[in-house]
């Protein structure tokens, strides 16, 4: 849109690969992270395999979380892109909304309140359900979750563009496409969601998109860091590889629910749920930003650019807080990232515990037969 942004996503080429390269007689095959994409149902021509609340409660299933259960069957919620997004597959839910509402045109899903959010038993509704046997008739991989993203978008309107989220096995929509890294070591894909969940990434996103959909092959030529990259240790801390720094980070930012259990133990976290706390959320993934603007090689100036062209997450920061509070604090850390490059000292994060450790977890009271939110969590 301007030779400024022309220029800075040039930049961002000559520093990084793009994601994935296809075959052809000039160039070879450039793959870093087999990357596969798969739209599980289409929710026109697939229809006929969905059933709505009201179906379900006279077929006598009952309800548990967001999946409707009897003696011999059950069936997954079948997740619509607008329920999820970055880090968060609980951002809105049909819970509330009127069933007249539910199915008209312009279907509205109702925002999860932080409250809710609090609470790791708190499921996100979707319109549909659909049998778990046609979900494991359809699911491309052996793993039990996988990466989705918004494919509808806009870069006038939207918050945000590049909104990626991660769900377990369930129904999912064709909007909301599976993005599926083929690797061995699968906490790596919490490092490539942290990637393309930036604002270098996101901004990236935004000159490339000519319309209102996010497709395959916009994404496959953006610059994406290779897994070997996460593996390198950087300024930020010396002292530990990229990796170890940023999956702590992801881990509490998605797992703050139980239907994530199952992923959070593949991964090494056998604890509880994570409280939901906006306060370091928001440090956690500003940290996240700040090391990627480094890692992409971006001074403070094209920073400062390329947050003032968020002009939404502006407006609503400004709402909220009376000021960007969003650009100031991804500003503020990055100097602290900057000044370690200086000192040879590592970044002191300010959050305390440190990112996913057991003490921010829900503890369960055998006595009371509850979950209890830590002391030093109860905010």
């Amino acid at each position: 849109r301007s030779r400024r942004d022309a220029n800075i996503v040039i930049s961002l080429y000559k520093n990084v690969p793009i994601l994935k390269t296809e075959q052809n007689n000039n160039k070879e095959e450039n793959d870093n992270w087999k990357i596969t994409f798969c739209r599980l149902f289409d929710m026109a021509n697939d229809s006929k395999l969905f059933k709505t609340y009201e179906d379900l409660l006279e077929e006598e299933y009952v309800l548990n979380g967001n999946i409707f259960q009897n003696k011999n069957k059950q069936y997954l919620p079948l997740y619509e892109a607008k329920l999820f997004h970055q880090y968060n597959h609980r951002y809105n839910s049909y819970k509330d909304v009127p069933i007249e509402n539910r199915f008209n045109v312009k279907a509205y899903a109702l925002r999860i309140g932080s409250s809710d959010l609090k609470n790791p038993s708190n499921s996100s509704i979707p319109r549909y359900w659909v049998d778990t046997n046609q979900v494991n008739k359809r699911w491309p991989s052996e793993d039990s979750w996988s990466i989705v993203f918004r494919d509808i978008t806009n870069v006038t309107t939207n918050r945000r563009t590049s909104i990626f989220t991660i769900l377990p096995k369930i129904g999912i929509g064709h909007v909301a496409p599976m993005f599926i890294p083929n690797i061995k070591d699968r906490k790596l894909i919490l490092c490539i969601l942290a990637n393309i969940n930036s604002f270098p990434f996101d901004y990236c996103v935004r000159q490339k998109l000519g319309g209102s959909h996010l497709t395959y092959f916009i994404l496959k030529q953006l610059p994406v860091f290779p897994p070997n990259k996460y593996y390198e240790s950087h300024y930020i801390n010396p002292n530990i590889c990229l990796y170890d720094w940023i999956i702590p980070r992801v881990v509490e930012l998605i797992y703050t629910n139980w239907e994530l259990q199952e992923i959070a133990s593949e991964l090494g976290y056998n604890t509880p749920p994570y409280i939901w706390n906006s306060q370091r959320r928001l440090i956690m993934e500003s940290e996240l930003n700040a090391a990627f603007f480094l890692l992409y090689n971006l001074d403070r100036k094209t920073l400062c650019h390329i947050m003032d062209t968020f002009p939404i997450v502006k407006r609503k920061d400004i709402e909220e807080w009376k000021e960007y509070k969003t650009k100031i604090t991804i500003l503020n850390i990055y100097d602290k990232m900057l000044l370690s490059k200086e000192t040879g000292l590592a970044y002191k994060s300010p959050l305390n515990p440190s990112p996913a450790h057991p003490s921010l977890c829900h503890q369960f009271d055998k006595e009371e037969n509850i979950l209890v939110i830590p002391s030093n969590n109860r905010r």
